[in-house]
């Protein structure tokens, strides 16, 4: 169960453990998409494959994947 939801549904997202997501842009063009958790209040989060710090509001948080690439999200729980 991925437990995280994508706002395109070109982009996929899918869940590695409990701390590690990867989405994965499966068209021609550069998407900006919004990915939803559907429980809990993650804590500090690092795209992986570009080292950049994700933000999470709401359980919410909007990134940038350029075409046919992937992005690989790591989540620290909020009461770490």
């Amino acid at each position: 169960m991925t437990g995280a939801y994508c706002s395109d549904e070109r982009v996929y997202v899918e869940r590695f453990g409990r701390r590690f997501l990867t989405v994965f842009n499966d068209s021609p063009e550069r998407r900006t998409v919004t990915i939803t958790l559907e429980s809990g209040v993650p804590g500090k989060s690092k795209e992986l494959v570009g080292g950049r710090r994700i933000a999470w509001r709401n359980r919410q948080a909007t990134l940038t994947i350029d075409a046919e690439d992937v992005a690989v999200i790591e989540i620290e729980s909020a009461s770490r």
